[in-house]
């Protein structure tokens, strides 16, 4: 017997069954784009036809992709990712509350250290310590903390982007109907 399993409903699966939207891809495209740090895996995944180095050959490859969907398929997809730029908001939200605690704690229990070896040992030797053992480390957790909200943020601007270039198409769709309708209108008088 032959196990039929249907495929898992998510936001990738959908995008890429449903819209030909290859969110890892596209995002990558974009990150290359933009310049962005890339992971090296991703980078080999890139043809030089997928390298744009203008925001308009970006935008022109993003055109030709979807000009030949409907006017519905457009607004569908145009859904879509309002759905996936939503989703991202709550995500960032809590991400900077945390964020907020995480440095406030840092912050506090290093000047408590400062302090408490300040008061116990000279001022070169203790300034010393805090930079080495407190401020360098601090200072390194912190832009391990800070690059995924920054990652994050090019998620929500390409998403953003992409919208917009799928409104640009639908738009001009809507006004390429109603351009023929009056054209239709206009001949049935004559």
């Amino acid at each position: 017997m032959i196990n039929k399993r249907k495929p898992k409903r998510t936001l990738e699966n959908i995008g890429i069954r449903w819209h030909n939207f290859d969110f890892q891809l596209e995002k990558d495209i974009y990150c290359y784009l933009c310049c962005n740090r890339m992971k090296k895996r991703a980078l080999k995944k890139l043809n030089d036809e997928l390298k744009f180095v203008s925001y308009l050959q970006w935008k022109q490859y993003v055109y030709r992709k979807y000009e030949n969907c409907n006017k519905d398929e457009l607004i569908e997809f145009s859904r879509y990712l309002n759905q996936r730029i939503r989703n991202k908001k709550p995500y960032r939200e809590f991400i900077v509350i945390l964020l907020s605690a995480i440095v406030s704690f840092l912050v506090t229990k290093t000047v408590d250290a400062f302090y408490s070896l300040n008061s116990r040992l000279s001022n070169t030797v203790s300034e010393t310590i805090v930079v080495v053992f407190a401020v360098i480390p601090l200072t390194f957790f912190l832009i391990q903390i800070f690059t995924p909200i920054l990652e994050d943020n090019i998620e929500e601007n390409f998403l953003k982007d992409y919208k917009e270039i799928i409104d640009e198409i639908m738009s001009e769709k809507v006004r390429k109907c109603n351009s023929e309708e009056e054209l239709n209108e206009n001949s049935i008088e004559i």
